[in-house]
């Protein structure tokens, strides 16, 4: 999740709060603050799109800004949403990652995992079920 988070993040917010960041890191950025965050990076063809459209003049200044911020306020909607799940500090979150297919194959860290959300929930028969799965 964190990982995620922070490619969403690398579209918007400045390089240098994005340096070694960990997970409460991304907690401490603020979204709010224009000087963390930059234009929008919306991928280069659509960059190279506004670009021609604005050359060819089917578009003004202000609508290619107005898009630009509209893609920027997209994306720090959907990254402080993100965030607000929070699912990077919540434990039975992180352990339920390990009904993935992928994360089965850790064998010794999904037992671990499901040892975890049983003591959560409260149910000592899951663990035997699991390993029997």
């Amino acid at each position: 999740m964190s990982q995620f988070v922070e490619k969403l993040s690398c579209h918007i917010v400045i390089p240098e709060l994005l340096e070694n960041a960990s997970s409460a890191k991304l907690y401490s950025i603020d979204l709010e603050k224009d000087e963390n965050l930059f234009k929008a990076d919306i991928g280069y063809e659509a960059s190279r799109s506004t670009c021609t459209l604005k050359m060819r003049d089917k578009i003004s200044d202000n609508q290619q800004n107005a898009f630009f911020a509209a893609a920027r306020l997209f994306l720090k909607t959907a990254i402080a949403k993100l965030l607000k799940i929070r699912t990077l500090k919540n434990k039975i979150l992180l352990d339920l990652q390990v009904l993935h297919p992928i994360a089965k194959l850790d064998s010794n860290n999904s037992v671990e995992c499901i040892r975890r959300l049983a003591a959560a929930i409260k149910i000592d028969a899951i663990v035997d079920e699991y390993r029997a799965f």
